[in-house]
């Protein structure tokens, strides 16, 4: 109370322990529920098992006057790279499906923080980290990507959405100032999807494009010299206020829609990426088989999908009212 009066801009940050559940994190929100709940707090944990893709919703129940900072987080699934960099891109996936949940809870969650960033090659602490090192080159990890995808296509309203499709998570925001909605789409099945996106009270749609990352291999990853993972960007089809598009399986996808005044002339780009090198598949498939076998997902979540003729109508809600 004696720093809110001294330094009121201060953000006060507790703490619910290292662990996602258990005894100990109750414990700690009991006390900050009861005594600090004007606090952020700062939650720690790194989930493996498929846990990201089990705990899709996790933050959906939260309280709605709790402020979570997930100041640590990651996939370390058993299934990493080859060699020495060891973040693949079934651990980026896991983790997008899980970001779609701290999209859709902007309200609980304030900030997020995917650690560790840096490893150097050869003296690294930890198994999965965001960028790898050595003297002279850099491994930007498809993890990395998924960072990147996600930072630079976020709106500021959430909005409301409802999805039934196995296997598939998703988020919607809108910036209404640029007149720009984006659809997050994480599809975790092994099968591409056709989508037909109906988009109604934004006003004519103009434009859209998407930005995906995706490989024939759910245990591809970037290496010193061996690049076979990096995002991409296509246009999608425009009829009216229909957007289309092909989801790949395995895959990370952006839907940007440009509406009103905007023609998407001015959307973030992506930047200049190394091709992506083709993959020798078989070279990535005993490790599955030896280590977990095959891997069942559900990931039920946000966006009304109709399914017709072959395809996956997306229905977006009418805007709602500003929080």
């Amino acid at each position: 109370n004696v720093l809110k009066v001294k330094a009121p801009d201060i953000t006060i940050i507790s703490s619910a322990g290292p662990f996602f559940d258990g005894q100990e994190k109750e414990e700690s929100y009991r006390i900050i529920d009861e005594k600090y709940l004007d606090t952020v707090v700062d939650e720690h944990y790194y989930l493996d098992k498929e846990k990201m893709f089990k705990n899709y919703d996790y933050y959906d129940s939260y309280p709605r006057d709790r402020q979570v900072f997930v100041g640590e987080y990651a996939t370390t699934c058993y299934f990493f790279g080859k060699y020495l960099t060891k973040n693949n891109l079934w651990s980026a996936i896991e983790e997008a499906g899980y970001m779609c949940g701290f999209e859709r809870n902007g309200d609980v969650v304030k900030m997020a923080s995917y650690a560790p960033t840096f490893a150097k090659i050869n003296a690294q602490r930890w198994k999965v980290n965001l960028i790898w090192f050595d003297s002279q080159n850099i491994v930007l990890t498809p993890n990395y990507f998924n960072q990147m995808l996600f930072a630079n296509n976020v709106g500021t309203r959430v909005v409301n959405t409802d999805l039934n499709i196995k296997g598939v998570t998703a988020s919607a925001t809108v910036d209404e100032e640029n007149e720009v909605v984006y659809y997050k789409i994480v599809n975790s099945n092994k099968a591409a999807v056709d989508l037909t996106l109906n988009v109604d009270g934004f006003g004519k749609v103009n434009a859209s494009s998407v930005q995906y990352m995706s490989a024939k291999s759910k245990a591809a990853c970037n290496e010193l010299g061996s690049t076979t993972v990096v995002p991409k960007q296509k246009d999608c089809a425009v009829n009216g206020n229909t957007v289309s598009t092909n989801v790949d399986g395995q895959s990370i996808n952006v839907i940007r829609i440009y509406y009103g005044n905007n023609d998407g002339k001015n959307a973030y780009n992506l930047p200049a990426l190394p091709i992506a090198m083709e993959q020798n598949v078989t070279a990535y498939t005993k490790p599955y088989l030896t280590l977990g076998g095959l891997l069942a997902i559900v990931i039920p979540c946000g966006v009304l999908l109709l399914a017709a003729a072959g395809l996956i109508a997306f229905k977006l809600i009418k805007k709602a009212g500003k929080k």
